[in-house]
């Protein structure tokens, strides 16, 4: 798709696509964050890595939204696919 930069990572490389395809930058953003926002958990501040727990919330509560953001934004990407591609699964 010619969206492809080494310098950036698969979150920022999959907005450059979807931008390159004429996706609306408020869906683009709406991907991305969700998906950003769970790297962010995983990677930087999640339990496993630091122990660090997000306060104010129940543990249980945050990773229901989590999921349910996540969930949306896969939707929303395979929505977006269908539309814009037909794709034949073997």
């Amino acid at each position: 798709m010619g969206c492809y930069d080494k310098t950036l990572g698969s979150i920022n490389t999959l907005g450059n696509c979807l931008r390159k395809v004429g996706i609306d930058e408020a869906i683009v953003k709406e991907i991305q964050d969700s998906l950003k926002e769970l790297w962010d958990m995983r990677s930087q501040k999640g339990v496993a890595h630091l122990g660090n727990r997000p306060t104010g919330k129940h543990l249980k509560d945050v990773f229901s939204e989590l999921v349910e953001k996540v969930a949306a934004a896969y939707t929303l990407l395979c929505e977006i696919l269908a539309e814009k591609y037909t794709i034949e699964l073997p």
